[in-house]
């Protein structure tokens, strides 16, 4: 899965490689994993009955985004060293009235995997028609990535900008706080 941005601004205009891309951006940035990273598993636990599962790859460490409006990106393995997962939601299109998962309420669960990313489990409901609703669009392939919401501590070492790169290329070293 490769990430993307989804707002940027300005980005219609021409790139200055000495200007930083995001100096006109919320505090709250977004990306975007493609195809291939969400799925329904279905698991036994504990000698009962087999359950299903949302599961999917909300961050990738080490991998080049695409062109995300004049610079592309690529988050650090240590990037998530010391950041704020307490309160991570799982939503559908951002939107808070559509809640699959949280991390506070034990509905959501995050793994960090050093080498590779931030994979994510939800516990289907069969009680909650959003559970069911979406688990069916993922089965069926009409819903096929995920994204992420973050902040970056507005430390300099918080990430690196090469600029000699065509696009820029910007390496996110911290993540202070991942929101969804």
């Amino acid at each position: 899965p490769t990430p993307r941005l989804l707002r940027h601004q300005d980005s219609n205009r021409g790139h200055d490689p000495h200007r930083n891309p995001l100096t006109k951006m919320e505090d709250k940035e977004l990306r975007m994993l493609g195809d291939g990273a969400l799925r329904i598993e279905t698991r036994a636990v504990d000698a009962g009955p087999e359950r299903e599962y949302i599961t999917g790859c909300a961050i990738k460490f080490g991998v080049r985004s695409q062109n995300l409006g004049g610079f592309e990106e690529i988050i650090d393995r240590d990037a998530l060293v010391d950041c704020d997962l307490t309160d991570v939601v799982a939503l559908i299109n951002h939107d808070n009235n559509l809640i699959l998962g949280r991390t506070l309420a034990g509905t959501l669960t995050l793994e960090l995997r050093a080498n590779d990313g931030v994979y994510f489990t939800i516990p289907v409901d069969l009680e909650d028609p959003d559970h069911v609703r979406y688990k069916r669009k993922i089965e069926k392939g009409e819903i096929r990535g995920c994204s992420f919401r973050f902040s970056i501590p507005d430390k300099s070492d918080a990430q690196v900008w090469d600029f000699e790169q065509m696009p820029s290329l910007r390496t996110v070293k911290k993540i202070k706080k991942v929101y969804e």
